[in-house]
């Protein structure tokens, strides 16, 4: 398995280190102008998910998701840019 693998209607960039924690983050995006159901699946051990914003720093209201099965559910709104930040498990 690959570090990432992206189901479902939205584009993905390859994963992304940071610098100052070594938390993954992955780039989402729905492209197309529409709504998207993705499951994004992690070929690594994750401890938790956040959202986080452009310079990849969670915002003070960041919403954790539930990871199962080493993945998350998403649901993109048209256009939608998303950020998770996976934490290290």
């Amino acid at each position: 398995m690959s570090a990432v693998e992206l189901a479902g209607g939205a584009s993905g960039d390859p994963v992304v280190r940071l610098y100052e924690s070594g938390d993954p983050v992955v780039r989402l995006y729905e492209s197309t102008g529409g709504r998207a159901k993705v499951r994004l699946t992690v070929g690594f051990e994750a401890g938790g998910v956040t959202a986080c914003d452009l310079p990849e720093r969670p915002p003070g209201d960041a919403t954790a998701a539930e990871l199962h099965d080493g993945g998350v559910e998403l649901a993109l709104r048209p256009f939608e840019l998303f950020t998770p930040r996976f934490a290290r498990g």
